[in-house]
């Protein structure tokens, strides 16, 4: 039960990651550039938690 929850959990916050990528996209186009390194890291911090491992297309920033 408390796996079948945290699967749950995981994919809600994949889920929220995949949206802010959309708005750090709108971000940019903007030159929004401050907001948009924000955001990247918050991106950033949860894809550790999620363990995924975009690779460098998925960020706007490097590093």
């Amino acid at each position: 039960m408390a796996e079948a929850a945290g699967k749950g959990m995981d994919d809600a916050v994949r889920g929220i990651r995949d949206r802010l990528m959309i708005e750090l996209e709108r971000l940019d186009a903007l030159g929004e550039f401050v907001a948009a390194v924000e955001l990247d890291t918050a991106i950033r911090i949860l894809n550790r938690r999620l363990g995924d491992e975009p690779g460098p297309e998925a960020s706007l920033f490097p590093g």
